[in-house]
């Protein structure tokens, strides 16, 4: 895996639809002092997570989905998002906001968000026929993601929130000076300093 991305971050960061090389955060924890690092990520949530990371914002749109009420704290993300052709629904006319976002989903979303080139992948189980093989494939070639140890990705599994921010630290070109320099004020009572994502959760939060 590659600490950083492989295109230079200057002419990625000129088509992205996403802020990048800053250091703001953009993922809170829970009212309980938590940041729930193994919790599954929600549909809505990723939403949210990137709404917040728009270089220009999007405002004035309607929520199309039966299922995503215009007050809902997550409708104006969702409408943002899917008028920006980045997150999709259910053919069912659904959004399904308190879903968990399979892994393969939160990369395709991810990606949406970059003009990147094809890539390749070698997980046993992310097929070249697969609809998510694309995405995953340029997410890797970038080093924004790894399988699990074994040599797959487990794309149908829902991603943890601190597997989240990896993935958007690493994609936002989120390195070097002023990474997690906030580090020492960093408290999530669930998140100690030994844990293996300490550092891209105190980046993002």
């Amino acid at each position: 895996m590659l600490d950083a991305p492989s295109v230079p971050l200057e002419a990625q960061a000129a088509s992205s639809l996403l802020r990048t090389g800053d250091h703001e955060p953009y993922l809170k924890g829970y009212s309980d002092g938590t940041f729930r690092p193994s919790t599954m990520m929600t549909r809505a949530e990723a939403a949210q997570m990137l709404y917040a990371l728009l270089r220009e914002p999007v405002t004035g749109e309607t929520p199309r989905f039966t299922d995503v009420r215009s007050g809902s704290w997550y409708a104006p993300a969702v409408a943002a998002l899917t008028s920006l052709e980045v997150l999709e629904g259910f053919p069912d006319g659904t959004f399904r906001p308190n879903e968990t976002i399979t892994r393969a989903a939160f990369v395709t979303v991810v990606t949406r968000c970059f003009d990147l080139e094809p890539g390749t992948a070698s997980f046993t189980d992310v097929a070249s026929t697969s609809w998510a093989y694309e995405a995953i494939a340029a997410a890797t070639s970038m080093g924004w993601i790894e399988g699990v140890g074994d040599g797959t990705f487990q794309p149908n599994r829902g991603i943890r929130r601190s597997e989240a921010v990896t993935v958007m630290n690493r994609a936002l070109g989120r390195t070097g000076e002023g990474f997690a320099a906030n580090r020492g004020a960093q408290q999530f009572s669930d998140v100690p300093t030994t844990h293996w994502a300490y550092l891209q959760i105190t980046e993002a939060a």
